[in-house]
């Protein structure tokens, strides 16, 4: 027999009752009732932590039982289901905690690195196409604003620009295969030489891109690798996966402001876009062996392109793109072009 506070449900005040076994019956006794209840429909709530924790019992009319009555432990043991002592036994074991531990660390890592990405990839492709080309407008209509100085109106002849325009042209037109894009220049001394896809099939290449190239075939080469970022939705992809990503950080450590808690969206951000990288070179490789094109005028365009960088040497794992020396390495494999742009 043990005492324990006995809650109705209705009000907030407990009851002090005395309770007894009898057989695999629950007896509650106070001092206007007895009351009886099977303890197989009974929730006897699992225990946490060593000591006389307090233990609570949930009876079937919605009422429950709390009590650190040492005697109670001993007449629940008598009852205890298999699922409660085993819950119990691992709660109570530093190498099950370990244990389990490690299993939510590999199951985050999994769902980060495999899960996240594969679920982007599934809400990009049902999105409608017309969800993804507006989200492509608004960003460029972002850019262009004088607000932020990331664009500026093109200063490239107009017949350089139509050369540019149809050579790209030329290679879809051979290879068959191009998704559907929009091609604009920009200047931009702010972002310097370089070209990127937005979501929807908009492709901005700047003017110091340009004039940093030799012939189009390399204008060429690189956009060929922005419109394999276009075919495989990267963009979208990777903003789907930022926005998931934070969101499962901010659940965990309520507070993405913490650079803690950013950390981790932002490496897992960058693997992503060092995978995509690699898909959308490979997508050129095939185009321009496809159509004709030497791979090398895009190993070349980009060997250039680092020399002019300014900035100190980015570790790769920190770097968005793979390292420039193994990204051109298949493009510089003996290519014998039927026919150049």
């Amino acid at each position: 027999m043990f005492s324990a506070d006995y809650y109705d449900g209705i009000h907030p005040q407990a009851q002090r009752v005395s309770v007894d076994m009898d057989g695999q019956t629950l007896v509650l006794t106070n001092q206007d009732q007895t009351q009886r209840f099977a303890v197989k429909d009974c929730e006897i709530q699992t225990q946490f932590g060593k000591g006389q924790n307090k233990r609570i019992v949930d009876l079937p009319d919605g009422s429950r039982l709390e009590s650190v009555d040492p005697d109670l432990a001993i007449c629940l043991a008598s009852v205890a289901t298999q699922r409660s002592r085993a819950l119990h036994f691992l709660e109570n074991h530093k190498l099950s905690i370990a244990l389990a531990l490690l299993g939510v660390v590999f199951a985050s890592h999994v769902f980060l690195t495999q899960g996240i990405p594969l679920l982007a990839e599934g809400v990009a492709l049902t999105l409608p196409a017309s969800v993804e080309q507006r989200m492509g407008k608004e960003a460029l209509a972002t850019l262009d604003d004088p607000t932020f100085g990331y664009f500026m109106p093109s200063t490239l002849p107009q017949a350089k620009t139509a050369a540019v325009r149809n050579a790209l042209a030329q290679m879809c037109a051979r290879t068959k295969t191009c998704p559907s894009y929009r091609l604009h220049f920009r200047a931009s001394p702010k972002i310097g030489p370089n070209a990127f896809a937005l979501p929807g099939g908009d492709i901005v290449m700047t003017d110091e891109l340009v004039k940093l190239s030799e012939r189009n075939a390399e204008l060429v080469s690189v956009l060929a690798h922005e419109l394999g970022h276009v075919k495989q939705h990267h963009t979208l992809r990777q903003a789907l996966q930022g926005t998931i990503a934070g969101l499962l950080v901010l659940a965990v450590t309520g507070d993405m402001s913490s650079v803690a808690a950013g950390l981790p969206v932002f490496m897992m951000q960058m693997h992503y876009t060092r995978d995509m990288e690699n898909e959308a070179d490979t997508y050129a490789l095939q185009q321009l062996k496809a159509a004709c094109i030497s791979p090398k005028y895009f190993a070349s365009l980009l060997s250039r392109l680092e020399k002019t960088l300014k900035d100190e040497h980015i570790p790769e794992w920190l770097a968005s793109h793979p390292d420039t020396q193994k990204r051109i390495q298949p493009f510089l494999v003996p290519y014998s072009a039927c026919e150049h742009i």
